[in-house]
């Protein structure tokens, strides 16, 4: 098996190949967080996700988006920047980090947690935050890093609505040095 992680590409591939992570890991992961309808909507139009990722990468310059690669295939990724919420201003934030099922288990997740947190590090950040969804259980994978749940908030989707944590790290060496040891 051969894993490689290397920043997404403009191109056809990477979008369809990121928007099938992006897409089938809230599938997998979700159907007890999301309604099964939006989700299986999501999993049977993955033609405008691609769209919408291609975009997304041609276009949102500010993000930082790293992939996983095993033999040539995206099975996972991960976007960081800058915080443009004003109450963490002085934070990174990760705004994303999807993995496929199974490749769950193999240190994928955590390279990727952790290449975010050395890329927010290298821009001049000490402080970091991200958002989970209620319900998801990766919760607890944050608060193994130092992670701290500080506030919760809301989001409406199409006919619903769905709460996610606020999860700060406030000192990113630190949790460099937790994913070291664990």
């Amino acid at each position: 098996m051969n894993i490689v992680y290397r920043f997404a590409n403009i191109n056809d591939k990477d979008a369809k190949e990121i928007a099938y992570v992006g897409v089938k890991s809230w599938y997998d992961f979700y159907q007890n967080i999301m309604p099964y309808d939006y989700l299986k909507n999501r999993m049977d139009n993955l033609d405008i996700e691609e769209v919408k990722t291609k975009e997304f990468l041609e276009n949102s310059n500010q993000y930082t988006k790293i992939v996983c690669e095993i033999d040539n295939k995206v099975v996972g990724f991960c976007y960081y920047m800058d915080s443009d919420n004003d109450k963490y201003k002085n934070h990174g934030y990760l705004q994303s980090l999807y993995l496929l099922k199974e490749y769950q288990g193999l240190g994928i997740g955590k390279q990727l947690f952790q290449k975010a947190v050395e890329g927010l590090i290298d821009k001049g950040y000490n402080k970091m935050y991200l958002e989970c969804a209620v319900g998801n259980d990766v919760i607890n994978f944050y608060k193994k890093y130092g992670g701290k749940v500080v506030d919760t908030t809301g989001y409406h989707i199409n006919d619903f609505s769905i709460f996610v944590d606020i999860v700060v790290y406030d000192d990113l060496n630190k949790t460099l040095k937790l994913l070291s040891e664990v």
